[in-house]
Protein backbone atom coordinates (compact mmCIF):
# COMPACT_ATOMS: atom_id res chain seq x y z
CA UNK A 1 0.00 0.00 0.00
CA UNK A 2 1.63 3.20 -1.59
CA UNK A 3 0.61 6.51 -0.33
CA UNK A 4 2.04 9.70 -2.33
CA UNK A 5 3.63 12.93 -0.13
CA UNK A 6 -0.08 14.93 -0.40
CA UNK A 7 -1.98 11.47 0.26
CA UNK A 8 0.03 11.59 4.02
CA UNK A 9 -0.20 14.83 4.21
CA UNK A 10 -3.78 14.99 3.78
CA UNK A 11 -4.10 11.87 6.13
CA UNK A 12 -2.44 14.10 8.86
CA UNK A 13 -4.01 16.95 8.39
CA UNK A 14 -7.33 14.94 8.66
CA UNK A 15 -6.22 13.48 11.80
CA UNK A 16 -4.89 16.88 13.05
CA UNK A 17 -8.00 18.60 12.10
CA UNK A 18 -10.21 15.68 14.08
CA UNK A 19 -8.14 15.56 16.93
CA UNK A 20 -8.55 19.61 16.87
CA UNK A 21 -12.43 19.38 17.12
CA UNK A 22 -12.66 16.66 19.71
CA UNK A 23 -10.20 18.67 21.76
CA UNK A 24 -11.90 22.14 21.51
CA UNK A 25 -15.84 19.94 21.75
CA UNK A 26 -14.78 18.14 24.81
CA UNK A 27 -11.30 18.34 26.27
CA UNK A 28 -11.12 22.39 26.33
CA UNK A 29 -7.37 22.08 26.64
CA UNK A 30 -5.41 24.83 24.91
CA UNK A 31 -4.78 23.04 21.42
CA UNK A 32 -1.59 22.09 21.35
CA UNK A 33 -1.62 20.11 24.53
CA UNK A 34 -5.12 18.04 23.63
CA UNK A 35 -3.35 17.02 19.83
CA UNK A 36 -0.96 16.09 21.82
CA UNK A 37 -2.23 14.21 24.50
CA UNK A 38 -4.80 12.91 21.23
CA UNK A 39 -1.99 12.00 19.45
CA UNK A 40 -0.38 10.23 22.25
CA UNK A 41 -3.41 8.05 22.96
CA UNK A 42 -3.98 7.11 19.44
CA UNK A 43 0.05 5.99 19.20
CA UNK A 44 -0.22 3.80 22.50
CA UNK A 45 -3.87 2.43 21.14
CA UNK A 46 -2.24 1.64 18.18
CA UNK A 47 0.57 -0.19 19.62
CA UNK A 48 -1.82 -2.20 21.84
CA UNK A 49 -3.57 -2.94 18.81
CA UNK A 50 -0.46 -4.19 17.51
CA UNK A 51 -0.05 -6.77 20.23
CA UNK A 52 -3.25 -7.92 19.46
CA UNK A 53 -3.65 -8.35 15.75
CA UNK A 54 -0.80 -7.90 13.39
CA UNK A 55 -2.78 -6.37 10.72
CA UNK A 56 -3.05 -3.58 12.99
CA UNK A 57 0.86 -3.50 13.23
CA UNK A 58 1.37 -4.33 9.02
CA UNK A 59 -0.92 -1.25 7.81
CA UNK A 60 0.96 1.82 9.78
CA UNK A 61 4.23 0.21 9.14
CA UNK A 62 3.67 -0.29 5.43
CA UNK A 63 2.71 3.47 5.53
CA UNK A 64 5.63 4.89 7.21
CA UNK A 65 7.93 2.43 5.53
CA UNK A 66 6.74 3.82 1.90
CA UNK A 67 7.23 7.59 2.50
CA UNK A 68 10.49 9.49 2.29
CA UNK A 69 9.59 12.06 5.21
CA UNK A 70 12.79 14.09 3.98
CA UNK A 71 11.40 14.83 0.61
CA UNK A 72 7.25 14.64 2.42
CA UNK A 73 8.89 17.78 5.09
CA UNK A 74 11.42 19.64 2.54
CA UNK A 75 9.13 19.69 -0.42
CA UNK A 76 5.24 19.22 0.95
CA UNK A 77 4.86 20.56 4.41
CA UNK A 78 7.28 23.37 4.95
CA UNK A 79 5.23 25.86 2.96
CA UNK A 80 2.61 25.15 4.74
CA UNK A 81 4.25 25.17 8.13
CA UNK A 82 6.10 28.28 7.51
CA UNK A 83 2.89 30.01 6.41
CA UNK A 84 1.22 29.15 9.44
CA UNK A 85 4.44 30.37 11.33
CA UNK A 86 3.69 33.44 9.87
CA UNK A 87 0.33 33.87 10.11
CA UNK A 88 0.99 34.20 13.96
CA UNK A 89 3.56 36.77 14.07
CA UNK A 90 2.12 40.00 16.17
CA UNK A 91 3.12 42.68 14.31
CA UNK A 92 3.24 45.57 17.31
CA UNK A 93 5.63 42.56 19.94
CA UNK A 94 7.53 42.36 16.42
CA UNK A 95 7.90 46.34 16.75
CA UNK A 96 8.56 46.72 20.15
CA UNK A 97 11.64 43.99 19.80
CA UNK A 98 13.09 45.93 16.33
CA UNK A 99 16.39 46.82 18.23
CA UNK A 100 17.04 43.13 19.09
CA UNK A 101 16.37 41.95 15.59
CA UNK A 102 18.55 45.00 14.44
CA UNK A 103 21.49 44.28 16.54
CA UNK A 104 21.53 40.58 15.53
CA UNK A 105 21.59 41.91 11.66
CA UNK A 106 24.38 43.75 12.20
CA UNK A 107 25.69 41.16 14.33
CA UNK A 108 25.17 38.68 11.77
CA UNK A 109 26.86 41.08 9.26
CA UNK A 110 29.90 41.62 10.92
CA UNK A 111 30.72 37.61 11.30
CA UNK A 112 30.19 36.63 7.79
CA UNK A 113 29.62 39.72 5.11
CA UNK A 114 32.43 42.07 6.80
CA UNK A 115 35.29 39.42 6.74
CA UNK A 116 34.42 37.98 3.13
CA UNK A 117 34.80 41.71 1.90
CA UNK A 118 38.04 42.46 3.56
CA UNK A 119 39.25 39.48 2.29
CA UNK A 120 39.27 41.63 -1.21
CA UNK A 121 36.60 39.04 -2.66
CA UNK A 122 33.24 40.91 -1.55
CA UNK A 123 29.88 39.84 -1.67
CA UNK A 124 30.57 38.12 -5.39
CA UNK A 125 33.66 35.95 -4.07
CA UNK A 126 30.64 35.02 -1.00
CA UNK A 127 28.00 34.33 -3.19
CA UNK A 128 30.52 31.68 -6.04
CA UNK A 129 31.66 30.05 -2.54
CA UNK A 130 27.88 29.20 -1.91
CA UNK A 131 26.96 27.95 -4.71
CA UNK A 132 30.01 25.83 -6.02
CA UNK A 133 29.95 22.45 -6.87
CA UNK A 134 31.94 19.54 -6.38
CA UNK A 135 34.20 19.93 -8.86
CA UNK A 136 34.93 24.13 -7.11
CA UNK A 137 32.90 25.66 -10.50
CA UNK A 138 30.17 27.23 -9.92
CA UNK A 139 27.74 26.29 -12.69
CA UNK A 140 23.97 27.04 -12.85
CA UNK A 141 21.52 25.37 -10.58
CA UNK A 142 24.61 24.19 -8.30
CA UNK A 143 23.48 26.55 -5.24
CA UNK A 144 23.54 23.92 -2.19
CA UNK A 145 20.42 25.70 -0.71
CA UNK A 146 18.45 25.05 -3.71
CA UNK A 147 19.22 20.95 -4.57
CA UNK A 148 15.61 20.00 -3.16
CA UNK A 149 14.12 21.48 -5.38
CA UNK A 150 15.05 20.08 -8.77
Amino acid sequence: MAIDFYGVFTLLMVLTAASSYINFRYLKLPPTIGIMIIALICSVGLVFAGKISISFKSIPQSIITSVDFESLLMRVMLSFLLFAGGVHIDIQKLKKQMAAICAYWFESCYYIYFPCIAQGGGLKRTFFRLCRGRDGFCWPGSFRGWAWLR
